[in-house]
């Protein structure tokens, strides 16, 4: 009988079995013996197999084992990275429970990569001479952990949060990211401020309603260029005016110049997380793109960055004309 050595840091790498797969594996052992693949040990130290071993060594069932053979240059990112291509598709674990995995990987590689260089002399010494890449791109971790970059981008987000229930929820497989995400989304919608103040004056145009209210959302009143020619507005466009307003207060005054590109980059960053999910993840759109598609997709993404770029540059002419 083997005395294999344990270390927690890999031990608790990979999600534990829940009470049933253990008590699964528990009475196939007794019933039939060990079968199947090896315990796998580097140094050791098991890195795959820790389940088995405990419950063989409580019954003193016999079993084999195989030594990793990873270089003589391999550290514990090696056999961790290792432990995530073996166990990560073998296990039946939800999409944020891989993620988790490959999100401590990532920790730990930067961690390494702080370390001293030298001789290794134990578990979490780094290789002789060579540098250890200090991170992975989100591209790379969903690689791993086999999901889509936009899937690893909504449970980055409700990581992120403050809500510590609903990520409790969502490590322990309870909920799944799209909904978490959701729920997180949902409590950050800003609330409607709609005044109480009673309006002394109906506005009958734009630059009535404009010098009124704040806050209008667009598409609510008439386009600003052909404001001359809707002299009147819709019960329905009027509605949607005093929905969106705020207190009345000169625009100009109310407008923060810098919100206003935060309110840009937020809308462009979430309809291209959007975009992913719905490409990706959700409808796996790209399944069906061909090279036009692709050819489609990119003049789409030029002719955004144009315009952004035209927005830098005319921001800057306007704003040392103004100085």
């Amino acid at each position: 009988m083997y005395n294999l050595k344990i270390n927690p840091e890999l031990r608790d790498f990979i999600p534990p079995l829940s009470g049933e797969e253990k008590k699964s594996l528990e009475d196939s052992l007794l019933k039939y013996g060990y079968k199947g693949a090896p315990i796998y040990t580097w140094h050791n130290y098991i890195v795959d197999g820790h389940n088995r071993y405990n419950l063989c060594m409580k019954h003193n069932i016999e079993f084999p084992v195989e030594e990793l053979d990873l270089g003589d240059e391999a550290t514990i990112i090696d056999v961790m990275e290792w432990m995530i291509n073996t166990q990560l598709g073998r296990r039946n674990l939800p999409p944020q429970q891989r993620i988790a995995v490959v999100k401590k990987f990532e920790k730990k590689i930067r961690e390494q990569a702080k370390v001293t260089q030298g001789t290794r002399t134990d578990l979490t010494s780094s290789p002789n001479g060579e540098e250890v890449k200090n991170t992975r791109t989100d591209k790379e971790l969903a690689k791993l952990a086999n999901v889509g970059t936009g899937t690893i981008a909504r449970f980055n987000r409700v990581m992120s949060s403050d809500d510590e229930e609903l990520k409790k929820k969502l490590l322990a497989g309870e909920v799944k990211i799209n909904t978490a995400y959701e729920k997180i989304r949902e409590k950050e919608k800003p609330k409607e401020n709609v005044t109480t103040e009673p309006l002394q004056t109906i506005p009958k145009t734009y630059q009535e309603a404009a010098q009124l209210f704040g806050g209008l959302q667009q598409g609510h009143l008439p386009n600003r260029k052909n404001a001359e020619t809707n002299d009147n507005f819709t019960d329905e466009q009027l509605l949607n005016a005093l929905i969106s307003s705020k207190t009345p207060v000169n625009v100009l005054d109310s407008i923060v110049p810098q919100q206003e590109f935060d309110i840009m980059t937020s809308t462009l960053l979430e309809n291209v997380a959007s975009c992913d999910y719905r490409i990706f993840d959700l409808h796996e759109v790209y399944k069906k793109m061909e090279n036009e598609d692709i050819d489609y997709a990119i003049t789409k993404f030029d002719s955004v960055i144009e315009a952004i770029m035209k927005l830098e540059e005319k921001i800057k002419e306007f704003v040392k004309e103004t100085k």
